[in-house]
Protein backbone atom coordinates (compact mmCIF):
# COMPACT_ATOMS: atom_id res chain seq x y z
CA UNK A 1 0.00 0.00 0.00
CA UNK A 2 1.46 3.55 -0.43
CA UNK A 3 2.99 5.73 1.95
CA UNK A 4 1.00 6.03 4.61
CA UNK A 5 1.73 9.53 7.20
CA UNK A 6 3.26 8.29 10.47
CA UNK A 7 0.87 9.57 13.64
CA UNK A 8 2.05 8.02 16.73
CA UNK A 9 5.14 5.62 16.44
CA UNK A 10 4.30 2.59 17.46
CA UNK A 11 6.72 -0.05 17.06
CA UNK A 12 4.96 -3.44 16.62
CA UNK A 13 6.26 -4.83 20.17
CA UNK A 14 8.61 -7.89 20.03
CA UNK A 15 9.17 -9.26 23.43
CA UNK A 16 12.42 -8.72 25.73
CA UNK A 17 15.24 -11.26 24.64
CA UNK A 18 16.30 -12.18 28.23
CA UNK A 19 18.32 -15.12 28.47
CA UNK A 20 16.34 -16.31 32.07
CA UNK A 21 13.87 -18.63 32.07
CA UNK A 22 9.84 -17.39 31.08
CA UNK A 23 7.18 -18.29 32.83
CA UNK A 24 4.14 -19.90 30.98
CA UNK A 25 2.13 -17.03 30.99
CA UNK A 26 4.87 -14.52 29.11
CA UNK A 27 4.82 -14.73 25.66
CA UNK A 28 7.72 -12.73 25.29
CA UNK A 29 10.77 -14.29 23.48
CA UNK A 30 13.83 -14.47 25.54
CA UNK A 31 16.21 -11.44 23.36
CA UNK A 32 17.94 -12.11 20.48
CA UNK A 33 21.44 -9.93 18.93
CA UNK A 34 23.49 -10.07 16.39
CA UNK A 35 27.02 -8.82 15.36
CA UNK A 36 27.55 -5.97 13.25
CA UNK A 37 29.72 -7.66 9.71
CA UNK A 38 30.49 -6.35 6.54
CA UNK A 39 27.32 -7.37 5.77
CA UNK A 40 25.70 -5.49 8.49
CA UNK A 41 22.92 -7.36 11.32
CA UNK A 42 19.86 -8.87 11.11
CA UNK A 43 17.75 -10.05 14.29
CA UNK A 44 14.07 -11.77 14.01
CA UNK A 45 11.83 -11.03 17.16
CA UNK A 46 8.86 -12.56 17.27
CA UNK A 47 6.58 -10.58 14.72
CA UNK A 48 9.42 -8.13 14.10
CA UNK A 49 12.62 -8.29 11.81
CA UNK A 50 15.54 -5.47 12.72
CA UNK A 51 18.27 -4.79 9.91
CA UNK A 52 21.00 -2.62 9.98
CA UNK A 53 24.08 -1.49 7.12
CA UNK A 54 27.72 -2.25 8.18
CA UNK A 55 27.89 1.87 8.45
CA UNK A 56 25.70 1.40 11.44
CA UNK A 57 28.16 0.90 13.97
CA UNK A 58 31.62 -0.27 14.11
CA UNK A 59 32.19 -4.03 13.29
CA UNK A 60 31.32 -6.31 16.23
CA UNK A 61 29.04 -4.24 17.40
CA UNK A 62 26.30 -6.03 19.07
CA UNK A 63 22.68 -5.04 17.76
CA UNK A 64 20.37 -6.23 20.69
CA UNK A 65 16.06 -6.64 20.28
CA UNK A 66 14.20 -7.43 23.15
CA UNK A 67 10.88 -6.57 25.00
CA UNK A 68 10.02 -3.16 25.97
CA UNK A 69 8.78 -3.46 29.04
CA UNK A 70 7.79 0.21 29.60
CA UNK A 71 3.66 0.81 28.25
CA UNK A 72 2.65 3.46 25.87
CA UNK A 73 4.91 6.60 26.44
CA UNK A 74 1.99 8.85 25.88
CA UNK A 75 -1.45 8.64 27.63
CA UNK A 76 -4.07 9.59 24.98
CA UNK A 77 -7.41 8.43 23.48
CA UNK A 78 -6.18 10.06 20.39
CA UNK A 79 -2.93 6.65 19.84
CA UNK A 80 -3.90 3.26 20.09
CA UNK A 81 -0.94 0.59 19.82
CA UNK A 82 -1.35 -2.76 17.04
CA UNK A 83 1.26 -4.63 19.10
CA UNK A 84 3.54 -4.80 21.98
CA UNK A 85 6.47 -2.83 21.87
CA UNK A 86 10.45 -4.05 21.25
CA UNK A 87 13.21 -2.33 22.57
CA UNK A 88 16.30 -1.98 20.47
CA UNK A 89 20.11 -1.21 21.40
CA UNK A 90 23.64 -0.75 19.71
CA UNK A 91 26.46 -1.68 22.37
CA UNK A 92 23.82 -2.47 25.09
CA UNK A 93 22.54 1.06 24.68
CA UNK A 94 26.03 3.19 24.81
CA UNK A 95 26.28 3.70 20.86
CA UNK A 96 23.62 5.21 18.72
CA UNK A 97 23.08 3.91 15.04
CA UNK A 98 25.34 5.99 12.47
CA UNK A 99 22.87 4.87 9.53
CA UNK A 100 19.12 3.63 9.88
CA UNK A 101 17.77 1.12 11.70
CA UNK A 102 14.93 -0.61 9.09
CA UNK A 103 12.26 -2.21 10.79
CA UNK A 104 9.31 -4.48 9.44
CA UNK A 105 6.28 -5.50 11.69
CA UNK A 106 4.50 -8.34 11.01
CA UNK A 107 0.67 -7.27 12.05
CA UNK A 108 -2.96 -8.49 11.32
CA UNK A 109 -4.12 -7.75 8.00
CA UNK A 110 -7.67 -7.11 9.13
CA UNK A 111 -7.24 -5.00 12.02
CA UNK A 112 -4.71 -2.72 10.13
CA UNK A 113 -6.97 -2.50 7.03
CA UNK A 114 -9.55 -1.45 9.51
CA UNK A 115 -8.48 1.05 10.59
CA UNK A 116 -7.40 2.52 7.23
CA UNK A 117 -10.61 1.89 5.45
CA UNK A 118 -11.72 4.59 8.54
CA UNK A 119 -9.44 7.44 8.10
CA UNK A 120 -6.88 6.04 10.76
CA UNK A 121 -3.30 6.28 10.30
CA UNK A 122 -1.10 3.77 10.64
CA UNK A 123 2.17 4.90 12.48
CA UNK A 124 5.31 3.92 14.68
CA UNK A 125 6.10 5.70 17.98
CA UNK A 126 9.28 6.34 19.63
CA UNK A 127 11.41 7.77 22.10
CA UNK A 128 13.88 10.33 20.41
CA UNK A 129 17.34 10.22 21.35
CA UNK A 130 16.88 13.42 23.75
CA UNK A 131 14.11 11.16 25.47
CA UNK A 132 11.06 12.91 23.42
CA UNK A 133 8.23 11.72 21.13
CA UNK A 134 9.31 10.98 17.38
CA UNK A 135 6.64 9.69 15.11
CA UNK A 136 8.63 8.02 12.18
CA UNK A 137 6.89 7.66 8.74
CA UNK A 138 5.27 4.04 8.17
CA UNK A 139 4.57 2.20 5.16
CA UNK A 140 1.92 -0.39 5.31
CA UNK A 141 2.76 -3.57 2.73
CA UNK A 142 -0.72 -5.48 1.93
CA UNK A 143 0.72 -7.89 0.58
CA UNK A 144 2.97 -9.34 3.66
CA UNK A 145 1.01 -7.46 6.12
CA UNK A 146 4.40 -5.91 6.60
CA UNK A 147 4.41 -1.88 8.61
CA UNK A 148 8.33 -0.79 7.62
CA UNK A 149 9.16 2.23 9.24
CA UNK A 150 13.08 3.71 9.73
CA UNK A 151 14.50 5.40 12.47
CA UNK A 152 17.67 7.59 13.24
CA UNK A 153 17.93 6.20 16.83
CA UNK A 154 17.52 3.27 18.48
CA UNK A 155 14.85 3.34 21.60
CA UNK A 156 11.78 1.53 22.19
CA UNK A 157 9.32 1.58 19.45
CA UNK A 158 5.72 1.27 19.20
CA UNK A 159 3.79 0.29 15.98
CA UNK A 160 -0.22 1.57 16.40
CA UNK A 161 -2.59 3.95 14.69
CA UNK A 162 -3.76 7.42 15.21
CA UNK A 163 -7.16 7.44 15.85
CA UNK A 164 -8.75 10.51 13.22
CA UNK A 165 -12.26 11.10 14.78
CA UNK A 166 -11.01 10.92 18.65
CA UNK A 167 -8.86 14.44 16.57
CA UNK A 168 -11.56 15.35 14.74
CA UNK A 169 -13.44 15.16 18.52
CA UNK A 170 -10.66 16.75 20.19
CA UNK A 171 -10.28 20.02 17.90
CA UNK A 172 -13.92 20.44 17.45
CA UNK A 173 -14.35 20.18 20.90
CA UNK A 174 -11.97 22.65 21.68
CA UNK A 175 -13.17 24.69 19.08
CA UNK A 176 -16.44 24.95 20.26
CA UNK A 177 -15.44 25.47 23.47
CA UNK A 178 -13.28 28.47 23.18
CA UNK A 179 -15.91 29.89 20.59
CA UNK A 180 -18.05 30.04 23.55
CA UNK A 181 -16.22 31.10 26.34
CA UNK A 182 -16.84 33.64 29.21
CA UNK A 183 -14.99 35.56 31.34
CA UNK A 184 -15.10 37.52 34.86
CA UNK A 185 -16.50 40.98 35.10
CA UNK A 186 -13.26 43.21 36.15
CA UNK A 187 -13.68 45.48 39.02
CA UNK A 188 -13.17 48.29 37.21
CA UNK A 189 -16.92 48.52 34.87
CA UNK A 190 -18.80 51.43 35.98
CA UNK A 191 -15.80 53.27 38.14
CA UNK A 192 -15.51 57.08 36.63
CA UNK A 193 -12.40 58.53 35.30
CA UNK A 194 -11.43 62.08 36.36
CA UNK A 195 -9.12 64.19 35.03
CA UNK A 196 -8.55 67.90 34.90
CA UNK A 197 -12.33 68.22 36.15
CA UNK A 198 -13.20 66.22 33.00
CA UNK A 199 -15.26 62.70 34.16
CA UNK A 200 -15.66 60.20 32.13
CA UNK A 201 -18.06 57.44 32.37
CA UNK A 202 -18.43 53.99 30.04
CA UNK A 203 -21.99 52.61 29.57
CA UNK A 204 -22.26 48.75 28.91
CA UNK A 205 -21.84 47.05 25.67
CA UNK A 206 -25.41 46.48 24.17
CA UNK A 207 -24.55 42.47 23.49
CA UNK A 208 -22.22 41.95 27.03
CA UNK A 209 -19.83 40.94 24.58
CA UNK A 210 -17.25 43.39 26.24
CA UNK A 211 -16.46 44.96 29.85
CA UNK A 212 -15.96 48.53 29.09
CA UNK A 213 -13.40 50.70 31.58
CA UNK A 214 -12.30 54.19 32.11
CA UNK A 215 -9.05 55.26 33.44
CA UNK A 216 -6.68 58.59 33.58
CA UNK A 217 -3.52 58.16 33.44
CA UNK A 218 -0.60 59.97 32.65
CA UNK A 219 -2.55 63.01 31.74
CA UNK A 220 -4.56 61.45 29.29
CA UNK A 221 -8.04 59.02 29.51
CA UNK A 222 -7.97 55.72 28.75
CA UNK A 223 -11.02 53.31 27.28
CA UNK A 224 -10.19 49.44 28.21
CA UNK A 225 -12.32 46.89 26.64
CA UNK A 226 -11.77 43.57 28.14
CA UNK A 227 -13.08 40.33 26.22
CA UNK A 228 -16.17 38.36 27.16
CA UNK A 229 -16.55 36.77 24.42
CA UNK A 230 -14.87 33.65 22.70
CA UNK A 231 -14.51 35.60 19.56
CA UNK A 232 -12.19 38.02 17.87
CA UNK A 233 -13.45 41.45 17.36
CA UNK A 234 -12.63 44.52 15.64
CA UNK A 235 -13.32 47.70 17.40
CA UNK A 236 -12.96 51.25 16.75
CA UNK A 237 -13.83 54.12 18.70
CA UNK A 238 -15.47 57.93 17.84
CA UNK A 239 -13.64 59.86 17.57
CA UNK A 240 -11.01 57.55 16.14
CA UNK A 241 -7.92 56.45 18.20
CA UNK A 242 -4.40 56.58 17.16
CA UNK A 243 -2.80 53.97 18.60
CA UNK A 244 -3.98 50.93 20.85
CA UNK A 245 -2.06 48.93 23.63
CA UNK A 246 -2.89 45.49 22.27
CA UNK A 247 -2.36 41.89 24.04
CA UNK A 248 -2.19 38.59 23.10
CA UNK A 249 -3.19 35.92 26.28
CA UNK A 250 -2.25 32.86 24.09
CA UNK A 251 -1.53 31.44 20.98
CA UNK A 252 -4.85 31.95 19.51
CA UNK A 253 -4.93 35.99 20.57
CA UNK A 254 -1.45 36.39 19.44
CA UNK A 255 -1.91 34.85 15.92
CA UNK A 256 -5.19 36.40 15.57
CA UNK A 257 -3.83 39.65 16.21
CA UNK A 258 -0.58 39.00 14.29
CA UNK A 259 -3.06 37.96 10.76
CA UNK A 260 -5.00 41.71 11.04
CA UNK A 261 -2.12 43.33 11.70
CA UNK A 262 0.13 41.72 8.98
CA UNK A 263 -3.04 41.77 6.16
CA UNK A 264 -3.05 46.08 7.11
CA UNK A 265 0.47 46.68 6.46
CA UNK A 266 1.09 46.39 9.86
CA UNK A 267 -1.08 49.68 10.38
CA UNK A 268 -4.16 49.97 12.86
CA UNK A 269 -6.67 51.31 10.63
CA UNK A 270 -8.38 53.18 13.44
CA UNK A 271 -8.79 49.46 14.41
CA UNK A 272 -8.50 47.76 17.74
CA UNK A 273 -8.35 43.52 17.95
CA UNK A 274 -9.95 42.66 20.99
CA UNK A 275 -8.78 38.74 21.35
CA UNK A 276 -10.63 36.05 23.57
CA UNK A 277 -10.22 36.65 27.38
CA UNK A 278 -7.78 39.80 26.52
CA UNK A 279 -7.75 43.63 26.80
CA UNK A 280 -7.51 46.19 24.19
CA UNK A 281 -6.88 49.91 25.54
CA UNK A 282 -6.81 53.20 23.62
CA UNK A 283 -5.96 56.52 24.74
CA UNK A 284 -7.51 59.70 24.17
CA UNK A 285 -6.38 63.28 25.19
CA UNK A 286 -7.78 65.23 27.75
CA UNK A 287 -9.11 67.66 25.15
CA UNK A 288 -10.80 65.08 23.14
CA UNK A 289 -12.70 62.85 25.08
CA UNK A 290 -14.50 59.25 22.94
CA UNK A 291 -17.90 59.61 23.00
CA UNK A 292 -18.37 55.79 21.84
CA UNK A 293 -17.24 52.70 20.22
CA UNK A 294 -18.70 50.20 18.14
CA UNK A 295 -17.33 46.47 17.85
CA UNK A 296 -17.52 43.92 14.61
CA UNK A 297 -17.22 40.33 14.79
CA UNK A 298 -14.24 38.81 12.86
CA UNK A 299 -16.05 35.31 12.26
CA UNK A 300 -13.23 34.17 9.97
CA UNK A 301 -10.46 35.52 12.02
CA UNK A 302 -12.11 33.94 15.38
CA UNK A 303 -11.96 30.40 13.40
CA UNK A 304 -9.11 30.63 12.21
CA UNK A 305 -7.35 31.22 15.00
CA UNK A 306 -9.20 28.88 17.60
CA UNK A 307 -8.47 26.24 15.11
CA UNK A 308 -4.80 26.02 14.69
CA UNK A 309 -5.23 26.93 18.61
CA UNK A 310 -6.83 23.47 19.41
CA UNK A 311 -5.41 21.63 16.34
CA UNK A 312 -2.14 22.48 18.00
CA UNK A 313 -3.20 21.66 21.67
CA UNK A 314 -3.90 17.87 19.52
CA UNK A 315 -0.24 17.36 18.80
CA UNK A 316 0.55 18.38 22.62
CA UNK A 317 -1.95 15.87 23.44
CA UNK A 318 0.66 13.37 21.85
CA UNK A 319 3.97 14.92 22.95
CA UNK A 320 4.78 16.18 19.55
CA UNK A 321 5.27 20.38 19.44
CA UNK A 322 4.67 21.88 16.25
CA UNK A 323 6.35 24.95 16.65
CA UNK A 324 3.44 27.05 15.84
CA UNK A 325 3.90 30.17 17.33
CA UNK A 326 7.30 30.59 16.89
CA UNK A 327 6.72 30.00 13.37
CA UNK A 328 3.91 31.82 12.40
CA UNK A 329 5.01 34.88 14.50
CA UNK A 330 8.31 34.77 12.47
CA UNK A 331 7.20 34.06 8.96
CA UNK A 332 4.96 36.93 7.53
CA UNK A 333 4.59 35.28 4.28
CA UNK A 334 2.51 32.67 6.20
CA UNK A 335 0.48 35.47 7.83
CA UNK A 336 -0.82 36.98 4.80
CA UNK A 337 -1.93 33.53 3.17
CA UNK A 338 -3.94 32.79 6.64
CA UNK A 339 -5.04 36.57 5.88
CA UNK A 340 -6.40 35.50 2.69
CA UNK A 341 -8.24 32.51 4.34
CA UNK A 342 -9.51 34.38 6.69
CA UNK A 343 -11.43 36.75 4.46
CA UNK A 344 -12.46 33.79 2.47
CA UNK A 345 -14.39 32.48 5.32
CA UNK A 346 -15.79 36.23 6.02
CA UNK A 347 -17.99 36.20 2.99
CA UNK A 348 -19.28 32.89 3.69
CA UNK A 349 -22.83 33.33 4.44
CA UNK A 350 -24.59 30.63 6.35
CA UNK A 351 -26.62 29.08 3.81
CA UNK A 352 -22.85 28.60 2.17
CA UNK A 353 -20.90 27.62 4.94
CA UNK A 354 -21.21 24.28 4.86
CA UNK A 355 -20.04 23.38 1.20
CA UNK A 356 -17.10 25.86 0.70
CA UNK A 357 -16.01 25.80 4.47
CA UNK A 358 -14.36 22.62 4.13
CA UNK A 359 -11.92 24.05 0.98
CA UNK A 360 -11.21 27.18 3.27
CA UNK A 361 -9.85 24.62 5.97
CA UNK A 362 -7.38 23.02 3.86
CA UNK A 363 -6.09 25.88 2.23
CA UNK A 364 -5.69 27.30 6.13
CA UNK A 365 -3.27 24.33 6.50
CA UNK A 366 -1.78 24.93 3.40
CA UNK A 367 -0.30 27.84 4.71
CA UNK A 368 1.12 26.43 7.32
CA UNK A 369 2.57 24.19 5.26
CA UNK A 370 5.28 21.12 6.98
CA UNK A 371 5.98 21.84 10.61
CA UNK A 372 7.22 20.00 13.69
CA UNK A 373 9.20 17.46 12.11
CA UNK A 374 8.21 13.91 11.12
CA UNK A 375 5.82 14.25 13.98
CA UNK A 376 4.52 17.33 12.61
CA UNK A 377 3.87 16.34 9.41
CA UNK A 378 2.15 12.74 10.40
CA UNK A 379 -0.48 15.27 13.04
CA UNK A 380 -1.01 18.04 10.51
CA UNK A 381 -1.16 14.92 7.36
CA UNK A 382 -3.85 13.24 9.68
CA UNK A 383 -5.70 16.49 10.64
CA UNK A 384 -5.37 17.20 6.54
CA UNK A 385 -8.00 14.14 6.03
CA UNK A 386 -10.85 15.87 8.91
CA UNK A 387 -10.35 18.91 8.24
CA UNK A 388 -13.58 19.49 5.93
CA UNK A 389 -15.59 17.71 8.16
CA UNK A 390 -14.42 19.39 11.21
CA UNK A 391 -15.30 23.06 9.60
CA UNK A 392 -18.53 22.13 8.49
CA UNK A 393 -19.08 20.53 12.02
CA UNK A 394 -18.90 23.98 13.72
CA UNK A 395 -21.57 25.58 10.88
CA UNK A 396 -24.26 25.64 14.15
CA UNK A 397 -22.08 27.83 15.74
CA UNK A 398 -21.02 30.23 12.66
CA UNK A 399 -25.31 30.12 11.33
CA UNK A 400 -25.74 31.43 15.31
CA UNK A 401 -24.33 34.68 14.38
CA UNK A 402 -26.34 35.86 12.05
CA UNK A 403 -27.58 39.53 12.83
CA UNK A 404 -25.35 39.37 16.07
CA UNK A 405 -22.42 40.54 14.13
CA UNK A 406 -22.22 44.20 16.00
CA UNK A 407 -21.99 45.38 19.38
CA UNK A 408 -22.28 49.39 20.61
CA UNK A 409 -21.09 51.13 23.73
CA UNK A 410 -21.13 55.25 24.74
CA UNK A 411 -19.11 57.13 26.82
CA UNK A 412 -19.95 60.33 28.52
CA UNK A 413 -17.86 63.41 29.40
CA UNK A 414 -19.12 65.46 32.13
CA UNK A 415 -17.12 69.00 32.91
CA UNK A 416 -17.19 69.65 36.15
CA UNK A 417 -18.00 73.41 35.31
CA UNK A 418 -16.32 74.62 38.91
CA UNK A 419 -13.46 77.21 39.60
CA UNK A 420 -10.81 76.18 41.65
CA UNK A 421 -7.74 78.88 42.20
CA UNK A 422 -5.85 77.19 39.74
CA UNK A 423 -8.67 77.18 37.08
CA UNK A 424 -12.09 76.70 35.40
CA UNK A 425 -13.27 73.66 33.44
CA UNK A 426 -10.73 73.02 30.98
CA UNK A 427 -8.96 76.59 31.61
CA UNK A 428 -5.96 77.04 33.69
CA UNK A 429 -3.71 79.69 35.08
CA UNK A 430 -0.16 80.11 33.42
CA UNK A 431 -2.06 77.69 30.53
CA UNK A 432 -0.11 79.13 26.82
CA UNK A 433 -2.12 80.49 24.53
CA UNK A 434 -1.93 78.00 21.95
CA UNK A 435 -4.14 75.64 24.57
CA UNK A 436 -6.12 77.75 25.42
CA UNK A 437 -7.37 78.35 21.68
CA UNK A 438 -7.51 74.64 21.13
CA UNK A 439 -9.47 73.90 23.99
CA UNK A 440 -11.81 77.13 23.62
CA UNK A 441 -12.70 76.15 20.14
CA UNK A 442 -14.10 77.61 18.53
CA UNK A 443 -13.90 81.09 20.10
CA UNK A 444 -16.81 84.07 19.63
CA UNK A 445 -14.19 86.29 21.56
CA UNK A 446 -11.26 87.68 20.94
CA UNK A 447 -10.07 90.68 21.94
CA UNK A 448 -7.27 93.21 23.36
CA UNK A 449 -7.37 96.02 26.52
CA UNK A 450 -5.01 97.68 27.78
CA UNK A 451 -2.72 97.18 25.10
CA UNK A 452 -1.32 93.42 26.21
CA UNK A 453 -4.27 91.80 27.55
CA UNK A 454 -5.83 89.43 25.32
CA UNK A 455 -9.51 88.05 26.70
CA UNK A 456 -11.27 84.88 24.55
CA UNK A 457 -14.12 83.24 25.07
CA UNK A 458 -16.22 80.96 23.67
CA UNK A 459 -19.47 82.53 24.88
CA UNK A 460 -20.80 85.83 24.20
CA UNK A 461 -20.02 89.09 25.90
CA UNK A 462 -22.03 89.34 28.89
CA UNK A 463 -22.17 90.81 32.47
CA UNK A 464 -20.32 88.23 34.63
CA UNK A 465 -19.83 85.85 31.66
CA UNK A 466 -16.77 83.56 30.98
CA UNK A 467 -13.53 85.58 30.17
CA UNK A 468 -10.03 84.18 29.55
CA UNK A 469 -7.51 86.68 30.06
CA UNK A 470 -4.21 86.43 28.98
CA UNK A 471 -1.00 88.79 28.93
CA UNK A 472 0.19 89.03 26.03
CA UNK A 473 3.83 89.36 27.26
CA UNK A 474 4.05 86.21 28.98
CA UNK A 475 1.73 84.51 26.54
CA UNK A 476 -0.08 82.42 29.31
CA UNK A 477 -4.13 82.70 31.12
CA UNK A 478 -3.23 85.42 34.20
CA UNK A 479 -6.59 85.29 35.02
CA UNK A 480 -10.13 83.77 33.94
CA UNK A 481 -14.15 85.16 34.85
CA UNK A 482 -16.27 82.62 35.54
CA UNK A 483 -19.94 82.68 34.20
CA UNK A 484 -22.81 83.27 36.19
CA UNK A 485 -23.78 80.07 38.61
CA UNK A 486 -20.38 79.03 38.89
CA UNK A 487 -19.43 77.70 42.23
CA UNK A 488 -16.25 76.40 43.72
CA UNK A 489 -14.98 73.23 44.75
CA UNK A 490 -16.09 74.20 48.26
CA UNK A 491 -19.80 74.48 46.96
CA UNK A 492 -20.10 78.28 47.20
CA UNK A 493 -20.14 80.62 44.62
CA UNK A 494 -22.62 82.87 43.05
CA UNK A 495 -25.71 83.65 44.82
CA UNK A 496 -23.78 82.03 48.40
CA UNK A 497 -23.53 85.23 51.64
CA UNK A 498 -20.33 86.44 52.15
CA UNK A 499 -20.50 84.16 55.69
CA UNK A 500 -20.94 80.75 53.35
CA UNK A 501 -17.65 81.89 51.76
CA UNK A 502 -15.80 82.60 54.28
CA UNK A 503 -16.95 79.90 56.31
CA UNK A 504 -16.13 77.52 53.23
CA UNK A 505 -12.22 78.59 53.30
CA UNK A 506 -11.48 80.68 56.94
CA UNK A 507 -9.85 77.32 58.11
CA UNK A 508 -6.82 76.97 55.53
CA UNK A 509 -6.83 80.34 53.43
CA UNK A 510 -6.17 84.20 54.32
CA UNK A 511 -9.46 86.05 53.90
CA UNK A 512 -9.32 89.77 52.56
CA UNK A 513 -12.47 91.41 52.39
CA UNK A 514 -14.46 95.06 51.56
CA UNK A 515 -13.45 97.07 48.51
CA UNK A 516 -10.97 94.70 47.29
CA UNK A 517 -12.63 94.07 43.69
CA UNK A 518 -12.01 95.44 40.57
CA UNK A 519 -12.17 99.13 40.92
CA UNK A 520 -12.62 99.17 44.15
CA UNK A 521 -15.69 97.38 43.83
CA UNK A 522 -16.88 95.42 46.76
CA UNK A 523 -15.61 91.49 47.05
CA UNK A 524 -14.10 88.63 48.89
CA UNK A 525 -10.58 87.37 48.32
CA UNK A 526 -9.20 84.02 49.34
CA UNK A 527 -5.62 82.98 49.15
CA UNK A 528 -4.55 79.40 50.70
CA UNK A 529 -2.09 80.10 53.92
CA UNK A 530 0.19 78.17 51.92
CA UNK A 531 0.80 78.83 48.89
CA UNK A 532 4.10 80.83 47.30
CA UNK A 533 2.20 82.38 44.97
CA UNK A 534 0.03 85.04 44.99
CA UNK A 535 -1.09 84.92 41.49
CA UNK A 536 -3.61 82.02 42.53
CA UNK A 537 -6.69 83.24 44.05
CA UNK A 538 -10.24 83.33 44.31
CA UNK A 539 -12.19 86.56 43.89
CA UNK A 540 -15.71 86.63 44.98
CA UNK A 541 -17.58 90.11 43.83
CA UNK A 542 -20.47 90.95 46.05
CA UNK A 543 -23.68 91.93 43.90
CA UNK A 544 -26.10 94.65 44.63
CA UNK A 545 -28.22 92.26 46.70
CA UNK A 546 -25.30 91.78 49.40
CA UNK A 547 -24.61 88.18 47.94
CA UNK A 548 -21.48 87.08 46.29
CA UNK A 549 -21.48 86.65 42.31
CA UNK A 550 -19.23 83.75 40.13
CA UNK A 551 -16.01 83.97 41.06
CA UNK A 552 -13.00 85.10 39.68
CA UNK A 553 -9.51 83.69 39.42
CA UNK A 554 -5.66 85.10 39.53
CA UNK A 555 -7.56 88.38 39.12
CA UNK A 556 -10.77 90.83 40.41
CA UNK A 557 -13.53 90.62 38.29
CA UNK A 558 -13.86 94.45 36.29
CA UNK A 559 -10.15 94.83 37.53
CA UNK A 560 -8.40 97.23 35.01
CA UNK A 561 -5.26 95.37 33.91
CA UNK A 562 -4.73 91.81 32.99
Amino acid sequence: MSWVTPVVAASLVLTSLVACSRSETDPSPPATQAVVAADGAHVDFGQVQVSVDAAVAPPGTTLRVSHEPAPTPIETTLFHPFAPAVDIQLADGTLQPRSSIRLSFHLDRTAVETQITQGNTPVVLTRSAQGGIDVLPATWDAGTSTLRADSPHSSGFWPGWLDAKAIAKSVTDGIAAALNLRFPKPDCVGAPAELDEVTINARPVDRDVAWPCVAARDGRFEVALQSNSGWVWLGKTTPPAQSYEVHGRDFAGALAAGIFYQSHGGRTDNTSVLVPGDTTTTPFDLQNPPTGGELQIDAGLSLVSVALNEIDAAAELLHINLGLYDDLSKNFAKLSCLSGVVEGLNQLSSNDFAAKAGALGRAMLDCVGALGGLAGAVVLGAVAGIISSLFVSIGGIWNSLTGQDEAFYSITATRRDVATDRGYNRITLGMPTKDVLAALAPTVRDTTYYSHCRVVSDQPDTIFDFSVWIDTTKDVVTGIETPPGTKTDRGVGDGSTPAQVIAAYAADHTIEQGAVGGQGSPAIIVRPKTATDRTHFLCFPIKDDGNAGPPSIGRPYAAEGC
